[in-house]
């Protein structure tokens, strides 16, 4: 009887429970737990601008290590899952093999062999590539940049989602380039309609060259 007690007032403690007068303990009825409504996409100027707030996102960047705060901006794989052995075990034994590629720089396009398994590997999505039109980048960061690079000139506009990854600002503005926001649901995805608005705006200014798609 004791233990029935003591497990009837932990699981009232934790809300799991209720007590009824004179019924006896009773599982607690769950409220609504469907999530609330999305917050409201705020109206957009639909105007190309410069990134002038990186400063601020550094700023929130350097304090990491600040109790109380907690960071959901980033995505970073857990190192330690059991998945990652296999691949643990292969770093280990070619760190073992003492290959002098291992400590040298690449190929300016990055690993041939890397380049020449990627399209095997793609042709199951439907994907017809070669070798020499695969460049490996140290990150999507670097893609990213070398892509707009290749792209963009200092002044162009970029399409961006909003609330977009703060990383993509830093390269926009490193680039010189000015981003154009475009509203995002968090259910729909990017509001369609004002992107076509957006285009058909640039189009009649000429300025369809000008912009970039992210």
């Amino acid at each position: 009887m004791k233990k029935y007690e003591h497990l009837a007032d932990l699981l009232e403690s934790k809300g799991v429970v209720e007590a009824r007068f004179k019924s006896g303990h009773y599982v607690r009825e769950v409220p609504d737990s469907s999530p609330p409504s999305p917050p409201r996409v705020p109206d957009f100027s639909l105007r190309p601008q410069k990134i002038s707030k990186w400063l601020k996102v550094l700023n929130v960047l350097f304090r990491r290590e600040e109790p109380g705060i907690t960071y959901l901006g980033r995505a970073t794989p857990n190192v330690r899952a059991p998945t990652l052995n296999p691949l643990n075990r292969s770093l280990a034994a070619l760190t073992r093999r003492g290959d002098e590629r291992d400590l040298s720089y690449d190929y300016m396009f990055g690993c041939e062999e890397l380049r020449q398994q990627i399209p095997r590997v793609s042709v199951d999505s439907g994907c017809g590539l070669s070798p020499d039109e695969i460049i490996i980048t140290s990150g999507c960061l670097e893609a990213l940049s070398s892509s707009l690079r290749a792209l963009t000139k200092p002044g162009n506009t970029v399409i961006v989602d909003s609330p977009s990854f703060y990383c993509s600002l830093q390269v926009i503005e490193a680039n010189g380039l000015k981003a154009l926001e475009m509203p995002t649901d968090p259910q729909n995805g990017v509001n369609l309609e004002a992107m076509e608005l957006a285009l058909e705006k640039m189009v009649g200014q000429s300025l369809s060259s000008d912009t970039v798609i992210q």
